[in-house]
């Protein structure tokens, strides 16, 4: 050590040692030698490897089949079009026998919901408010049709091949495993209609989501497809459900997308989806091989269904629906500070507890169904009583909600569009609504309509009735950011009501990213607010996914 490490022992020609093993010698020399000897080695395994990672980046090569040109394709454009026409057809009925009874029973030739005046120049029509939307201004005469749609949507369930009462699947359901109950669909299709028909707070994402897997897979059977394209046309059809109906087709895609690695988040392959159906093994990949992602296949199908559907339903839309001037976004904009980023913390607090309270509400009913269906068995009565009994109950709960808190009545997808036209007016900059000539909803009520929304839900859900949960979170959360601005002042109204509407359906699903582009195409967002946005979905769900609530 003390001669610097190394050996100082001779060296003869018998026993030549390196001064010092530790040191490589990297002369040009040595170099040369070194990698020559392994050259053609090196070579061959660094080409391997680089057409290995870009099989990985491009995944299966999905369009060099002549069947997926012109099979597979007509077949999701087909699926659209059909999942398109089925939807309008479903919720045209929908709304026109609700606004029918709605209106019907209130008092003299009242009505519930917009009213225009006529046309401008520009050819739009101009909203002047929404007419018994404020609080008080409903009728327990509504209560005659909740409970009737109630009592209809549960005398479905005694059907034989009805779906059991508090165990339906959802859209979730079907996204997990591919495999819609054919016949169960036709009597949960019903229910729900009853459903919606009656008032009731349910969304109508299910409904959409399990039409569009049963034509799917009807497309699919018809047309003998294998087993893995059946279940990407299924796939195809709940994306056309969902997409067609929102602001842009990339939308619905990207839902799926979110929605299936939630869903199957070990293999979102349809190798694999395909595997648990017919319940075989994976098989072991030969040395060499590698699991391929089949996304972009996946994506590209149920895109293409999307945009059939969308352009149907769209085209639809501006022939039927009056033509609105939208508010632009950018309008009511004001002077963008970063700080505003960091009040993603406390909005996001507020809505993952506005989705925790929704659970706890949730759960509180389904006990409530359980209790009363044990104590019904115990006391000898048919398991029917217990069926018909609780969406009446449920219905009738809602029924008295709604005539304290109209804006409580049915979805609200009726007056969400018109309800940020009249609060993004560029003359009210302040918390609450100028609902026109009808009267100021205070933000008071705003906040409490928005917890009663999901109390309705949560009433409706617990106690066996069959829909989604999607819809009437979303209109809660518009409700909450138009009141929040009034008791955090610091918060600006253009903020805070996309960034409710984010934090609430983000603190416990996780499709963050499909809300926040909804939002931003929807109203035209800068990417400052997507950023705000996006806090606020992160703390959210920090607070009541992430804590396991």
């Amino acid at each position: 050590l003390l001669d610097g490490g190394y050996d100082t022992a001779p060296m003869t020609s018998d026993d030549e040692r390196d001064p010092n093993p530790n040191v490589i010698d990297i002369t040009p020399e040595a170099y040369e030698s070194d990698y020559h000897e392994d050259d053609d080695e090196t070579e061959e395994a660094a080409q391997e490897k680089e057409i290995t990672m870009l099989k990985l980046v491009m995944g299966v090569p999905y369009a060099a089949s002549p069947s997926f040109w012109f099979l597979q394709i007509p077949a999701a454009v087909l699926v659209g079009v059909l999942v398109a026409g089925l939807g309008l057809a479903f919720f045209g009925a929908q709304m026109s026998v609700f606004q029918w009874w709605v209106d019907g029973l209130l008092e003299g030739e009242e009505t519930y919901g917009p009213v225009y005046s006529s046309a401008d120049e520009n050819g739009f029509v101009v909203l002047e408010g929404l007419r018994n939307v404020g609080r008080g201004q409903g009728t327990y005469r509504w209560l005659a049709a909740f409970v009737t749609g109630g009592f209809l949507s549960a005398l479905v369930l005694l059907f034989p091949c009805a779906p059991t009462i508090g165990s339906a699947r959802t859209m979730f359901d079907e996204i997990v495993d591919l495999n819609p109950r054919t016949r169960e669909a036709p009597f949960m299709l019903l229910h729900v209609f009853f459903a919606l028909v009656s008032g009731m707070t349910i969304g109508p994402e299910s409904a959409l989501a399990i039409l569009g897997a049963e034509i799917g897979s009807l497309i699919g059977s018809i047309l003998r497809f294998d087993l893995r394209t059946k279940c990407l046309l299924i796939l195809t059809g709940m994306t056309a459900g969902l997409g067609g109906f929102l602001p842009s087709p990339l939308i619905g895609s990207l839902m799926i997308v979110e929605l299936t690695i939630s869903a199957r988040p070990d293999d979102i392959r349809m190798d694999a989806a395909v595997a648990a159906l017919t319940g075989t093994r994976k098989k072991k990949k030969k040395n060499g091989d590698m699991e391929r992602t089949d996304l972009m296949n996946q994506v590209f199908l149920t895109g293409i269904g999307c945009i059939a559907s969308y352009a149907v339903i769209h085209k639809t839309f501006e022939r039927v629906l009056p033509n609105i001037e939208l508010p632009v976004f950018s309008d009511v904009e004001g002077d963008f500070d970063y700080m505003y980023i960091l009040y993603g913390v406390p909005m996001g607090l507020i809505c993952g507890l506005f989705g925790a309270i929704y659970f706890i509400m949730q759960g509180a009913a389904k006990g409530f169904f359980v209790r009363i269906g044990n104590g019904m068995s115990m006391c000898g009565l048919p398991k029917w009583c217990h069926v018909l009994l609780m969406p009446t109950l449920s219905a009738l709960i809602q029924g008295c909600i709604a005539a304290s808190y109209p804006l409580t009545l049915g979805t609200g997808t009726d007056v969400l569009i018109q309800l940020c036209i009249l609060g993004f007016d560029k003359e009210a900059d302040t918390a609450g609504i100028q609902n026109g000539d009808y009267g100021f909803l205070d933000p008071e009520y705003l906040l409490t309509s928005a917890f009663m929304n999901l109390l309705s839900l949560a009433m409706a859900l617990g106690f066996g009735v069959i829909g989604g949960q999607i819809m009437p979170i979303v209109f809660s959360g518009v409700l909450l950011g138009f009141a929040l601005p009034h008791y955090l002042p610091f918060i600006p109204l253009y903020i805070a009501v996309p960034c409710c509407t984010t934090g609430i359906t983000a603190s416990f699903l996780g499709t963050p990213f499909s809300f926040i582009l909804m939002l931003m195409v929807l109203t035209g967002a800068s990417g400052d607010v997507g950023a705000v946005m996006f806090t606020t979905a992160l703390v959210a769900n920090a607070i009541n996914g992430g804590l396991g609530v």
